[in-house]
């Protein structure tokens, strides 16, 4: 029950992921000819400081409750699949009461904090063509919305934790599509950063309310069950959230600076440059990761039963398919990224080879790091506070010395070092042994077989795509992608998949085409006329 869950989960996570990065990718290149470098490097910055801060201010409180959520989830009486039995519903009823009062003080400290910050740095940026006035209400309206964000973390946790994963997926995709088909609008007819900025704001508010009425709609009798302040449930819980809030804030620093070094010590108009192979990148790393992110609420629920050989099957499966889908994706890219930019937003606005090698391996690691982390967490193993303050320090020291002597570069290198340097081996290291994986069965079943499927993708493109066979940049992007994922699929077959995971595929396969033959004789046998 719980392989179909993750695999309806991961389905419905990578068709949402694919579709707003899709979107993304297609609102990314109208931007770039319909507002000024400096307007978009504007709204690019400070779009991506309100993600940053809410983050921090979130306080850790939603993977914290989140995990809370799944444990009570785990050990209901009537089994983790069923519905819930009246103690489960009494103490997620008394979670309920005391999240949202916790929430609202959230809420309010991301607006105060994340306008406070932002102010320091608008204050000082020289801005030449766009309003000062345009860009402090922009900034407003956009902590608005993140705060409002903030606010819905208890009814994400609350979807998450039931394990309502793909339908909450669902639920926040659909309102992310809109945004991204609303502010697309936008920017075709003329409107600029302010607009961009209410569209913004307005996505925050309708996220809260869909997820609030898809939990009521599918656990309505927890609603009826009256909850109250559990002063000793909070209190147990903020010493794992303080750990996890601390997490995210070196994760934060470590990964979502470098755009400000870029702008303050190159140019904001350099940004989106910077910013679109980054985004590359980033959405690859996010389709890799789908499968971590959405199994990982059922290795909490499994956790609390010791069922471990489960727990690693899914682990294992996992982290594999997580790293061929990346490490694929990036030999790719390093092939055909220039052409990519190209056909995508021009090639003038193509940030070089080596920010795509160093952004490339940087991501891999991140990736690895992740997705292990995500997993030693879902047992809330808070323990890797330290490691990413002094990751996301040392990001910082490293980008004031490099990037004003190696401009892009000098911003991919500091983080690519901070990580290599801190949390890559650390987290591996920690966190499989939370997992109780061996770093030799982690060597030999996760990381051997992404030898040959990168080297097989990137000779493989190099061939078709890297000399002068294809004269135009579609044309090799074209083919270089092809091979790409032909060769991605070949290693997530032999190498991603398990013989029993092989044999499931194969006879859904052949049941799939069973019915589709017997439906095609049906069609085609003639109707009986009695007579």
């Amino acid at each position: 029950m719980i392989g179909r869950k993750i695999a309806f989960a991961v389905s419905a996570s990578w068709l949402s992921q694919v579709i707003r990065i899709g979107l993304n990718l297609l609102i990314l290149p109208i931007m770039f000819h319909a507002m000024n470098p400096e307007e978009l490097g504007l709204w690019l910055v400070l779009g991506q400081s309100t993600i940053f801060l809410s983050i921090l201010m979130e306080a850790g409180l939603t993977p914290t409750i989140t995990r809370r959520i799944a444990f009570v989830a785990g050990r209901n009486l009537s089994g983790p699949d069923r519905p819930l039995d009246e103690e489960s519903r009494r103490d997620l009823s008394d979670m309920l009461a005391s999240g949202r009062i916790a929430y609202r003080f959230v809420s309010i400290g991301v607006f105060i904090v994340t306008f406070a910050l932002g102010s320091l740095y608008l204050w000082n940026l020289e801005l030449r063509q766009v309003s000062p006035t345009t860009a402090w209400i922009a900034w407003i309206l956009l902590c608005l919305g993140y705060a409002t964000m903030a606010w819905s973390g208890l009814w994400t946790a609350l979807a998450t934790g039931l394990g309502y994963v793909a339908a909450g997926t669902i639920a926040s995709t659909v309102v992310g599509i809109a945004t991204l088909l609303a502010q697309m609008v936008v920017v075709l007819a003329g409107g600029g950063l302010l607009w961009l900025a209410i569209v913004s704001a307005l996505g925050g508010v309708v996220v809260r309310l869909s997820l609030r009425l898809y939990v009521q709609r599918r656990q309505p009798h927890l609603f009826s069950v009256p909850g109250r302040w559990d002063g000793a449930l909070m209190r147990g819980m903020m010493a794992p959230a303080i750990r996890s809030w601390l997490t995210a804030v070196g994760f934060a620093v470590l990964f979502k600076t470098d755009q400000y070094f870029i702008a303050i010590y190159v140019d904001t108009a350099q940004v989106p440059a910077y910013y679109a192979v980054y985004t590359l990148l980033h959405n690859l790393a996010i389709l890799a990761l789908a499968l971590g992110q959405t199994s990982s609420v059922y290795v909490s629920q499994l956790w609390h039963s010791g069922t471990m050989e489960e727990i690693h099957e899914i682990v294992l499966r996992s982290l594999r398919i997580t790293l061929i889908l990346m490490v694929s994706g990036v030999a790719t890219l390093l092939v055909v990224g220039q052409d990519l930019i190209g056909v995508w937003i021009g090639p003038d606005h193509f940030a070089g080879f080596p920010v795509l090698t160093a952004l490339g391996v940087m991501f891999v690691l991140c990736v690895q790091q992740n997705a292990v982390l995500t997993f030693a967490r879902a047992t809330e193993n808070e323990v890797y506070a330290v490691p990413f303050l002094l990751a996301g320090g040392l990001a910082l020291l490293l980008s004031w010395g490099l990037v004003p002597h190696l401009g892009l570069l000098g911003a991919a290198l500091a983080t690519l070092l901070a990580q290599l340097l801190t949390t890559n081996w650390i987290v591996l290291r920690d966190g499989l042994r939370r997992l109780r994986v061996s770093m030799a069965t982690y060597g030999r079943t996760c990381l051997l077989p992404l030898v040959p499927v990168s080297l097989v993708t990137y000779f493989g493109t190099m061939a078709v795509a890297g000399g002068s066979l294809l004269p135009s940049a579609l044309d090799r992007l074209l083919a270089g992608t092809s091979v790409g994922m032909t060769v991605c699929l070949a290693g997530l077959w032999l190498f991603g998949l398990s013989p029993a995971n092989r044999s499931q595929v194969r006879s859904a396969l052949r049941a799939t085409m069973r019915r589709r033959r017997r439906a095609g004789q049906q069609q085609t046998e003639p109707p009986v006329h009695s007579g």
